[in-house]
């Protein structure tokens, strides 16, 4: 048969139907016998009609291993027919090849195809006709460039590492570990390795390092990026980063030197060179009188303080106002660092606590208690004395008497002291305990009480 363009199938069909005659199925030809099968070709490709072809005899999705049987600068023709498939081997790759309804390789001219070590490229349509079999060039090698914005940073500081790099894959993940004098302690989460990821040729990550209140003298630390784990191969390292250690300082102020019996003190302890949220213990320190915890509303002599963002930390202490003459007390407090035993670094001024318990009236005749200053509240609740808790009521049994002296003859009526009155009557109420009203036009509160009342 005459191979020409009009019988090209047919020929490739009867090569098809003849292929068990072959001893194997790849053949060799030449290059004027496949050129009149081709209907594309790129250039200088039919200049050459002696050139030997391998041509490979198939059937339909047929899988033909070519692993040593074609080699650097063979062409391989594949004699496709309408609506074709075959794959080719080599090694363990494999590469599928299908053609249209003509019986064309459903590929470019000069387009590049790798099979496991080998690399080919489409020479003709009309069929397939490869070129090449080379092994292809090894992929270019990756390079890393390791910078970083710092060599030296201050406890509590950041260091930013960038790692750029060429021909390395978006996504490809990298690792990091950190070496030198500086221990896990050192850094944030207490680790000294970690991984990122490269986009567009670049990747970074931050150091951490902790803020403490320890002197480390200039600790030092290198970033080792390393492929494939935190164990596997460096292939770039930054340049030493030393911490540097930071000053560090303490004060403490007061919002008042002297204060009553139910007023608060805010003690403030200001600190620079310290991290956010560090730990310190206060205790107090009794300079003059008895003071006990039962004299703090919170019931505590000692406890601790935690610093804010701004190197803070407040200490509220709250007298209680106990009806107890005491006299005159003082107090300090005091900061320390590891414990409420620790060493002291701050003391701060002393502070008077002015006892405003009052005590038995010069008038009293052992059965009276006072005077008593309370206010005149004109009905007002915001202003009223608690004569409840004044006069102890609290020690008397539910269900009780009580007697009560309003002086309303003079200036002071009823609605003088309306609203301390009625917080009286509505603590009583609520146990029981009655009210026997004494009053007279005299003012003398002390004779109507010194008779058995009804």
């Amino acid at each position: 048969m005459t191979i020409n363009s009009n019988n090209k199938l047919s020929f490739k069909s009867w090569i098809r139907e003849y292929k068990d005659s072959f001893t194997e199925n790849i053949i060799v030809d030449y290059m004027g016998l496949i050129t009149p099968m081709l209907y594309d070709s790129a250039s200088g490709v039919t200049a050459n009609p002696s050139k030997r072809v391998k041509v490979l005899v198939f059937d339909y999705n047929e899988t033909i291993d070519i692993t040593h049987r074609i080699y650097d600068g063979d062409w391989i023709y594949l004699p496709g027919t309408s609506n074709d498939k075959v794959t080719l081997k080599y090694g363990n790759d494999t590469h599928d090849f299908t053609f249209d309804i003509n019986g064309n390789l459903q590929k470019s001219l000069n387009d590049t195809i790798t099979i496991g070590s080998k690399q080919f490229t489409v020479l003709g349509l009309g069929g397939g006709l490869l070129g090449g079999g080379n092994t292809p060039p090894p992929p270019p090698p990756a390079t890393y460039t390791v910078g970083q914005n710092a060599t030296t940073v201050n406890e509590g500081g950041v260091v930013n590492i960038t790692v750029t790099t060429t021909n390395v894959a978006d996504g490809t993940t990298l690792y990091y570990t950190l070496s030198g004098t500086a221990t896990a302690d050192d850094f944030v989460g207490g680790t000294m390795a970690g991984s990122f990821t490269v986009s567009s040729n670049s990747g970074d990550f931050n150091v951490n390092v902790v803020g403490d209140i320890i002197t480390d003298d200039g600790e030092t630390f290198t970033a080792s990026i390393r492929t494939d784990s935190t164990s596997g191969t460096i292939v770039g390292t930054s340049s030493q980063v030393t911490i540097t250690d930071v000053a560090q300082s303490e004060a403490i102020s007061q919002t008042a030197t002297s204060i009553d019996e139910g007023e608060t003190v805010v003690f403030t302890v200001s600190t620079s060179g310290y991290p956010t949220g560090s730990t310190f213990y206060w205790t107090t320190e009794i300079t003059s009188g008895g003071i006990t915890s039962s004299d703090f509303t919170d019931t505590q002599l000692s406890g601790t303080i935690t610093t804010n963002s701004a190197g803070q930390a407040d200490i509220n202490r709250t007298l209680v106002s106990d009806r107890i003459s005491e006299g005159v007390e003082k107090f300090k407090i005091e900061i320390r660092t590891g414990s409420t035993s620790g060493p002291i670094i701050l003391t701060s001024n002393e502070v008077t606590i002015n006892d405003t318990s009052v005590d038995i009236g010069a008038n009293a005749n052992g059965k009276t208690f006072g005077p008593v200053h309370v206010n005149r509240d004109g009905g007002g609740t915001n202003a009223t004395s608690d004569w409840y808790t004044i006069c102890g009521i609290d020690n008397i049994p539910d269900g009780s008497k009580v007697a009560l002296f309003i002086d309303t003859s003079g200036s002071m009526t009823m609605s003088t002291i309306q609203a301390s009155y009625d917080l009286l009557v509505s603590k009583l109420n609520a146990r029981a305990i009655t009210i026997i009203s004494v009053t007279n036009s005299s003012e003398d509160w002390i004779t109507p009480f010194l008779t058995d009342l009804a």
